[in-house]
Order: C-alpha cells, then structure tokens, then sequence
C-alpha cells in the first residue's frame, strides 16, 4: 500500500500550505481507511497507522500517500478474510510478533505488529507505535511480545465464554528475535531492564510462560506473518500475506 522506498515524516508548512489548498478533509479520508483496516484489511494497517500520524497537520505527500493506498483497494477489492473450518486445526490458537526497531522517523519509537490466528484463521490483527522508545531491537521485540500475549488472553476469555472452549496447550507465539526470547526464558536476564515498565513486562510475560498458557517459538524473519505489520514492504510480501491470509 505505501511505497517501502519512502517514509512518511512530519510536513513542512509548505507542504501544509499546498495541501490546505485542495481542500480535503484528511481526517475522512484516514477515518475510512482506518475503518476498513480493522474489520476487514489487515494488509492496509501499517499504511493507516502511518498516515494516522498526521491527521493534526497534514502535507500534501501525506494526501498522496492516502491517495496511493485507494488505489491498492481498488485492485484488489476482490481480497477478503475467510473463515473456514479446518479438522486438522481443531481449536487452535497461535500468534506471530514483530517489531521495526526504531521505525518512526519523527520521534524514533519502534512499531509494534502482531498476527493471531484461530484454527489457521485470521481472527485478530494489530499494528501500534511503542509508547516508549527502545534501546535495542531485543526491547522492541519484548513489547511486541507483551502486547500479543494481552491480546490472547483476552481472546480466550472470549472463546470461553461465548463457546466454551477450552486450552490445555500453551498457545505458540512465533518470534524471530532470539534474544527476545531467550529474555524471556532466563529469570537472570532481567535485570538488564532497568525502568519499571519493562520489569513488569517482564514478569508478566514470564508468568504466562510458567503457567503455560504460552510457548515462544522462534522463526526465522522471511517466515514470520507479522511482518507486514510493521513496515512498508513490497508486492511479493504484500501479496504473500493476503494469500495465508485467504485473499
């Protein structure tokens, strides 16, 4: 949807002037692309989370990065998500995680990205700026890891409730940053983390591991679903990603 060669960053005031003079409103524009992003196009979320940055003072590059990701809807309004029942995957729950290091060009936060699939279909789907800048690519990476372990929980408490379901496996979380989850798996490496935030991530994510309510997993970077979630990339990977994803 965006051009991987070009990274979006905050407009200048003649790029604002230009802009204001078309009269469009950019916030409608965002706000539609953002609608589609979460009911039914995860392949277009990284690109409204980047134009989502500067609904406050956008430029006209930005009206045209927008522009650019109709068109990609247009050729391909025939993608949608399926559902479809799977015996072989028989209440399965499982998740891919990622994380740009330092991927923001105005404010140098890292994107978070993440994939959850049930019965090997998409069911949930997320792309977010860290709140907190990170030193390292292993921090980034734990963020993401702490933040699709929420989400999981969260859809289990679903499952239960509404159709009862049950899992007495830990569900797997695919990574593909080893020192993420050798993080994870090492109680000593802890201390490494020396503001309280990330000292409570840690624990968190340590506890759910010990209880076995989930496993990390590494896989390599070119086999990682959630990739596309955290950074402009090109048509093979974009195509790829609708493909596992039923489109």
């Amino acid at each position: 949807p965006l051009n991987p060669k070009i990274r979006l960053v905050k407009a200048t005031q003649s790029e604002i002037i230009e802009f204001e003079k078309l009269k469009i409103n950019y916030r409608m524009l965002v706000g539609s692309l953002n609608y589609l992003s979460t009911t039914s196009r995860p392949d277009i979320t990284f690109a409204v989370s980047a134009l989502s940055q500067y609904l406050n003072q956008p430029g006209i590059s930005h009206y045209y990065a927008a522009v650019q990701v109709f068109r990609y809807l247009k050729h391909t309004k025939h993608f949608t998500l399926k559902l479809s029942k799977n015996i072989n995957q028989l209440n399965n729950l499982e998740a891919y995680t990622d994380a740009d290091w330092g991927n923001c060009e105005d404010s140098g936060k890292s994107i978070t990205g993440y994939l959850i699939l049930f019965n090997g279909n998409v069911v949930s789907w997320k792309t977010k700026k860290q709140s907190t800048i990170s030193l390292s690519t292993t921090e980034a990476e734990y963020k993401a890891i702490g933040d699709v372990v929420k989400e999981i929980m969260w859809i289990k408490i679903v499952l239960k409730n509404i159709f009862n379901i049950n899992f007495t496996s830990p569900t797997p979380i695919h990574e593909d940053n080893q020192g993420a989850i050798d993080l994870a798996k090492n109680e000593l490496n802890h201390n490494n983390f020396k503001t309280k935030h990330m000292k409570i991530r840690f624990h968190f994510i340590r506890h759910e591991i010990k209880i076995k309510k989930i496993q990390l997993c590494y896989v390599k970077s070119m086999m990682n679903r959630a990739d596309f979630l955290t950074k402009s990339v090109g048509t093979t990977s974009i195509s790829q990603a609708r493909k596992y994803m039923g489109g």
